[in-house]
């Protein structure tokens, strides 16, 4: 497998990939908006400090992908800098599961995420992802809710 950073020519399989990865774990009834939205959204920030996405191919399809949104907050204790992430779609196809490919990636973003200078990177984990997380050195947090603003 090819692991590399993902650049503008990979938007369209991009999409492909991410509608795939959310369309498993919740239902979507605006799809078509959704493929506009992330289209806008890669086009402006895959090649800016602010987005990083790593993929694994096999016959130049992707088969694995992680995505790393940098942002900056105030400066907290914790988090001198301001400088955190967000690890997003961690993904990979059913049939290349347990095979390292994820860890793989996990381990090439969070290096550029440290070389960019984020300080923090969060998730949402999986129970099938948890493992993963954990041995990459990830501490699972108690205390976060979250709102849905419409």
């Amino acid at each position: 497998m090819e692991i590399r950073k993902a650049k503008r020519k990979d938007i369209e399989s991009l999409i492909e990939n991410r509608i795939e990865f959310l369309s498993l774990i919740r239902d979507m009834d605006n799809e078509d908006e959704l493929r506009v939205a992330l289209k806008d959204y890669l086009e402006k920030h895959i090649e800016d400090d602010t987005l990083v996405i790593y993929i694994g191919l096999i016959n130049n399809k992707i088969v694995a992908s992680a995505i790393l949104t940098i942002y900056e907050r105030i400066p907290t204790a914790a988090c001198i800098s301001g400088k955190m992430a967000t690890l997003l779609n961690v993904y990979t196809v059913k049939e290349y599961r347990r095979k390292g490919f994820a860890k793989e990636i996990v381990r090439n973003i969070l290096k550029d995420a440290k070389e960019i200078g984020v300080v923090k990177v969060q998730l949402e984990y999986t129970d099938d992802g948890y493992e993963l997380y954990r041995d990459l050195g990830f501490s699972p947090l108690n205390r976060e809710m979250a709102i849905i603003l419409e």
